[in-house]
């Protein structure tokens, strides 16, 4: 059934139940006068109409089943001292006897907590030990037939102590291709550890109880590595950057008339190569020239005789990749030819 009051400030519609308990109420403007027999309700109960008045002006109002959404707030501490207990307040604006949810977040997950019940004005308290890190409670209310749902956070910082990580590989300086053995430390305590690239690959793992993590990456370029520590209840997180130099990969072919095909890998055009030129004069090779030139649109390029050739006599070349940003310098290997003709 619909009942409609008025008082001399808020008019407000009631529905009630069968039973003549309260369901839900809805305040109109201030001033308004509801005619009479100016409150119905659908045959379903979903909806409640009233037809109110104010200076002569008549309005319809149609009132839908959702429940008001009630006041909820939660408030603690910003930080708390590692292992103390913390207490947090709150009020909730259905009033009191409701019943609330109660879950804290932290490092390890989400965890219910016992639910608590609002009390007089809806007052309630939440009382926890948080661990390290961030700590977000979230109270909530699943909602009546009076009131909607309604949820609160609050967050409580807990200091973590320092842990720091280190992370060194099997050599600083690799050939094109090469797999670098990477073994990560975190002091004081054990968990997982990732290795990201400036390229954007990651890869995680579990240290051994000491500590200790293995792990290998394949390098194509120099190459930063970040090793870090996500931290846990206890330790704070913690990372540690170093670079690694990698070698271009300078593939040759020496064809007739000493013209040195070269291709470098990784892809790089317009990189540069320096060819040099030696010839063997009087049992030592010494270098007649040397000439630069920049990659093709496939990563290619010609090297060929850069000065007077001597018939019959022994000549040598190679190409040499000139490091930039993104490789290091690599040597080709000396290509041998001879013009006999």
């Amino acid at each position: 059934m619909a009942v409609a009051t008025t008082t001399n400030y808020a008019p407000t519609v009631w529905v009630d139940a069968a039973d003549g308990s309260a369901l839900r109420n809805y305040p109109l403007a201030a001033g308004e006068t509801i005619d009479y027999r100016g409150v119905a309700l659908s045959a379903d109960g979903a909806t409640a109409y009233a037809v109110s008045h104010l200076s002569h002006a008549y309005k319809l109002h149609v009132f839908t089943s959702e429940a008001q959404t009630p006041a909820l707030t939660l408030t603690g501490p910003a930080t708390a001292a590692p292992g103390k207990p913390v207490t947090l307040t709150g009020t909730f604006g259905g009033g009191a006897g409701k019943q609330l949810a109660v879950t804290r977040t932290d490092v390890t997950g989400t965890h219910d907590l016992a639910a608590v019940t609002t009390g007089a004005g809806g007052a309630f308290t939440v009382t926890d030990q948080p661990t390290g890190g961030d700590n977000v409670y979230a109270v909530s209310f699943a909602g009546d037939g009076t009131w909607g749902p309604a949820r609160a956070n609050a967050t409580v910082t807990v200091d973590r102590r320092n842990s720091g990580v280190w992370v060194e590989t099997d050599r600083p300086h690799y050939a094109y291709g090469a797999t670098a053995k990477v073994t990560i430390w975190v002091g004081h305590t054990s968990g997982t550890v990732c290795l990201a690239s400036n390229l954007g690959q990651s890869i995680c793992t579990e240290t051994d109880q000491s500590g200790v993590a293995h792990l290998t990456y394949d390098l194509v370029q120099n190459t930063t590595l970040t090793a870090s520590f996500a931290g846990n209840a206890t330790y704070a997180p913690a990372s540690m950057t170093i670079k690694v130099r990698t070698s271009a990969q300078v593939q040759e072919r020496m064809t007739g008339h000493g013209r040195l095909e070269v291709v470098v890998q990784p892809y790089r055009p317009g990189a540069k190569v320096r060819f040099t030129e030696q010839a063997l004069v009087h049992g030592a090779w010494r270098t007649v020239g040397t000439r630069t030139v920049k990659l093709d649109g496939n990563s290619r390029a010609t090297g060929t005789p850069i000065g007077p050739i001597v018939k019959k006599r022994p000549y040598r070349m190679r190409a040499s990749f000139i490091a930039d940003a993104t490789n290091a310098a690599a040597d080709g290997a000396w290509k041998t030819f001879k013009i006999t003709r």
